[in-house]
């Protein structure tokens, strides 16, 4: 009789095992509802399981109880492929919470415990990222500098310059942050390339280096059209107004401004621009520009001694051809 009863345990033990790892394959899946019956279902020792702790956890939709899951969860023990995406979630949550003292000290615990784990470099940069924002900036510099030493070309490298300059950015310290963005443009993550490229054309907006701006602008437009961040450097750019030093540059040098329809990177993709653009009868120029080694191809329309008679032009070709265009001094 004892050891039926001892092959029962083991029986629903195993169960229970089973049922968690179950309930996680259907989250998977998308069944949420289905998995929320099942863990209603089951006896309260059952749920203590970490498996099942860390399943409640990713249904929880408020983020302050869904950490007090993860953490029941660790301290119940979870099996090896989920330990390390407790730390990564609970990482996620204090990054969110602004809780920096707490998100040292996890991602650090993270890089102790799996030196090499899957979210290295996740957690590395969680790691500068709360140093910098408890003002603790040495250490911030040294933690950056070993994700850049680590990944100089690759995805944290870019993802730390961006996290520096967007830092340098907030302080007004627009030479310094201007010196990290050469570096970023030559990426081809997105995640990097966006905001560089946004902040980029904003830094050189508080520079009042328009022409720079818009350059940064229209490779943003060209290789990320519908990127956020757009319409609000539209906006900055159509209010900027010709000053009063600006008239005495025209008189005394002679600038013609010109009205910049687009930046490519591809020459056969400025040439289709060139074709539309000639039906309305202005001069259509196409410049190239090099920026960190590769080569662009701008392209102009007009040429007038007067910025009203650029900005009649651009107002034309902005109702032709409904996009927006900025004229600039050339």
């Amino acid at each position: 009789m004892r050891r039926s009863i001892i092959f029962l345990l083991l029986v629903l033990v195993g169960a229970g095992q089973l049922a968690a790892e179950d309930l996680m394959k259907l989250i998977g899946e998308g069944r949420l509802d289905e998995v929320r019956r099942n863990i209603a279902g089951l006896s309260s020792a059952a749920r203590r399981d970490g498996t099942l702790l860390y399943a409640q956890a990713l249904l929880e939709s408020d983020g302050f109880y869904s950490l007090q899951f993860l953490q029941a969860a660790a301290e119940a023990a979870l099996p090896p492929a989920l330990a390390q995406e407790e730390f990564y979630l609970s990482t996620l949550y204090f990054l969110a919470a602004a809780r920096y003292g707490e998100l040292a000290d996890s991602a650090e615990v993270y890089l102790r415990r799996w030196e090499n784990g899957k979210y290295r470099g996740v957690m590395l940069r969680m790691t500068a990222l709360a140093r910098s924002k408890m003002n603790q900036q040495d250490k911030s510099d040294r933690w950056y500098g070993l994700i850049i030493k680590e990944d100089p070309n690759g995805l944290y490298g870019g993802l730390a310059r961006l996290d520096k300059f967007r830092f340098l950015f907030q302080q007004k310290k627009y030479d310094e942050a201007r010196k990290v963005s050469r570096k970023l443009s030559g990426l081809k993550f997105e995640e990097v390339a966006v905001p560089a490229l946004y902040l980029g054309s904003l830094t050189a907006l508080e520079q009042s280096r328009i022409d720079d701006a818009i350059f940064e602008y229209n490779l943003l437009k060209e290789q990320y059209s519908r990127a956020i961040g757009m319409e609000d450097l539209e906006d900055r750019f159509s209010n900027i107004r010709e000053t009063a030093d600006d008239q005495r540059a025209e008189k005394i040098t002679g600038t013609i401004y010109s009205v910049q329809v687009g930046v490519f990177g591809v020459r056969a993709n400025a040439e289709t621009m060139v074709k539309r653009m000639k039906s309305y009868g202005q001069s259509v120029e196409t410049s190239e520009k090099i920026i960190s080694g590769k080569k662009y191809f701008v392209v102009y329309v007009g040429r007038f001694t007067s910025s009203e008679k650029a900005m009649a032009l651009k107002a034309r070709l902005e109702t032709a051809e409904k996009e927006s265009f900025q004229v600039v001094a050339r």
